[in-house]
């Protein structure tokens, strides 16, 4: 604090010499000159001393025969004359300092969360007019005004937030949920196997369940009906709700003959150019295929090579055609495909075993995968009503 102070007041680093050492210190403590890091070595006396002091030092040097040499002046006043010349650059920090007060009160961006990819239409027009925009003054936006007009404009809004960070504003808000139809408009259905195998697990949501586990079922048997019995003795129509796992097997079969369809190369055009200091000059290009190779030949001088050349490049025309694949190669390929054609089909399917086989018959190779798995083997069907 003491050090910040005096650079403040201002201070002088001088060497009084020529004189009566002692006498001049004694004549600087009667006066009520103030010195520090005082350095004395009985001829000459270095010390330090306010600007405000300094004025009023040479009447002690002149009694006490010193002579005063000034060696560096510190603070802000000396700084400032030292400058007073550099306008530009204080008018610079000056300007500078008034833009980034001014930009720091502005709002910088709009952010509007969107919810489900659906905004309000005319959203950011509507808040634009109430003030919310870039460039507007932060001081000047009323964020409870903003959000009572943005509810009553929009019928579509539930809830609306208005927030500032910084220099940018994010709005949040609710949409007005659409009334979802009842119950009792639902068409009512029942809920069959869509293929055979074991039951492991059932989960019924609503509708009664007609199987259980360990029980075998057959394509398109009733596994969870929409008919419910009610407490008088009744019987109601219903959606039908649920999951019915079962251990199911999967036979995938493909077969193939001959080679694989594919890009194969039909011929190679060669296309030439001049190589100049590093900078690669084409004299023409193939309108189709990919480069297969790049030959440089570059010119000798007589203390070596020299940065000039001729290329020579070779590109491959490629069309479509079969490509000659073994027995293994085949199965290989018919395999990924199987995988890839059914991938969607057992995506929510857990795995629990895989046997692969693979058949020649002359020139045609067959492949077959038998998956177990366990899935949820449910799906809704329609109850047919009768009217009279």
């Amino acid at each position: 604090m003491i050090r910040l102070l005096r650079l403040l007041q201002g201070y002088v680093l001088f060497v009084a010499e020529g004189g009566f050492v002692e006498r001049f210190l004694n004549l600087c403590k009667i006066n009520g000159i103030s010195l520090w890091d005082i350095k004395n070595d009985g001829v000459k006396v270095k010390a330090f001393t306010s600007a405000k002091d300094f004025d009023r030092i040479n009447l002690a040097a002149e009694r006490s025969g010193m002579t005063i040499i000034v060696e560096e002046n510190r603070g802000l006043k000396t700084f400032a004359t030292r400058n007073r010349l550099r306008v530009g650059a204080v008018i610079g920090v000056f300007l500078a300092a008034m833009i980034t007060i001014y930009l720091s009160g502005c709002v910088w961006s709009v952010e509007i969360q969107e919810k489900d990819g659906v905004k309000p239409d005319n959203f950011t027009q509507t808040l634009a007019e109430l003030g919310v925009k870039a460039g507007a003054r932060k001081s000047k936006i009323d964020i409870l005004e903003v959000q009572d007009e943005l509810l009553k404009r929009h019928s579509d809004l539930l809830w609306v937030s208005l927030n500032i960070f910084g220099g940018r504003a994010q709005l949040e808000y609710t949409l007005v949920n659409e009334k979802t139809p009842s119950d009792e408009t639902l068409l009512p259905t029942n809920l069959v196997s869509a293929k055979k195998g074991v039951v492991t697990l059932v989960e019924c949501y609503r509708g009664t369940p007609l199987v259980k586990e360990g029980q075998h079922v057959a394509e398109g048997s009733v596994l969870i009906s929409g008919v419910v019995a009610n407490a008088n003795g009744t019987e109601a129509l219903v959606q039908a709700k649920g999951k019915v796992f079962a251990k199911t097997e999967n036979v995938i079969v493909a077969s193939a003959e001959g080679g694989r369809p594919g890009k194969v190369s039909i011929g190679a055009e060669p296309c030439y150019g001049v190589s100049f200091f590093g900078t690669d000059i084409p004299l023409g290009r193939s309108d189709s295929g990919e480069l297969s190779s790049a030959t440089r030949i570059f010119c000798r001088g007589y203390e070596g090579q020299l940065p000039v050349g001729f290329i020579r490049c070779d590109y491959l025309s490629v069309g479509d055609g079969s490509i000659a694949l073994d027995d293994d190669k085949q199965s290989l390929a018919l395999l990924l495909e199987c995988v890839e054609d059914k991938r969607s089909q057992f995506e929510g399917a857990r795995l629990k075993n895989v046997n692969y086989s693979r058949s020649l018959n002359g020139g045609r190779v067959s492949v077959s995968a038998k998956i177990t798995c366990i899935e949820d083997v449910s799906v809704e069907k329609t109850i047919s009503v009768e009217k009279n």
